[in-house]
């Protein structure tokens, strides 16, 4: 699974040392603290059989016979190993399907979808530079405000912990671009997520500081990758 095209992190420049670092440090899911127990002896055995960044450990363990293998080498428990794929495999956005976006024209999706672009990776693709989405804008027909927009939501679905409403719902609170969201402060943005979100108009759903904080962090691992 290959990480350099720039729609999430480059996994290849995430260092097993900064893998060790976040995480001893941060904020991890409840399911994945158990990954502190002998962290740094079973990040030490995965580096001895040469993995040295997470791209590597994910190429490492794409299936459950791949952690079985790595287990037996490196004698990490497979339990231990399970989560850590689990884990690491987190830092891949999922793309989100256009369709499932809230508010969007009809339109705008059906043409895409006809020109093969269903999902927000995909249009990253072909839209990530003004040059690029003016000239799908003119092939398809398309409005270029409304395509301009949807790059918006692309760029906040690139973050991965925010699905097809929640773009919207970002972008509603102000959050215009990963960026954006990487800057941004989480108690500041809990209130005006909160505001956006007032009448219930996107979500049911609270999010407390904690989600947005993990958001957030995430957002900062990012590295600028559209035109606006």
């Amino acid at each position: 699974m290959d990480s350099s095209d720039g729609y999430g992190i480059d996994l290849a420049a995430f260092s097993l040392e900064e893998l060790r670092y976040r995480l001893a440090t941060e904020d991890l899911l409840p399911s994945h603290r158990v990954l502190r127990d002998g962290l740094d002896v079973r990040l030490d055995a995965l580096a001895a059989l040469g993995v040295t960044n997470v791209q590597q450990l994910v190429d490492a363990l794409p299936t459950p016979k791949a952690v079985e293998r790595v287990a037996a080498q490196s004698g990490t428990p497979v339990e231990w190993l399970t989560i850590l794929r689990r884990h690491v495999r987190g830092y891949i956005p999922a793309p989100v399907v256009i369709a499932e976006i809230p508010g969007l024209d009809g339109e705008l999706v059906a043409r895409l979808a006809a020109a093969g672009i269903k999902e927000t990776k995909q249009l990253f693709v072909r839209a990530r530079t003004r040059a690029a989405r003016a000239a799908l804008a003119a092939d398809l027909a398309l409005d270029p405000a409304a395509l301009d927009e949807l790059m918006v939501l692309t760029d906040l679905a690139r973050v991965g912990w925010i699905g097809p409403i929640g773009v919207r719902w970002f972008a509603a609170a102000g959050v215009r671009s990963a960026a954006a969201l990487a800057g941004a402060d989480a108690d500041l943005l809990c209130e005006t997520l909160a505001a956006a979100n007032s009448g219930k108009t996107y979500t049911k759903v609270t999010l407390g500081h904690k989600d947005v904080a993990l958001a957030i962090a995430a957002a900062q691992r990012l590295a600028p990758a559209i035109e606006f």
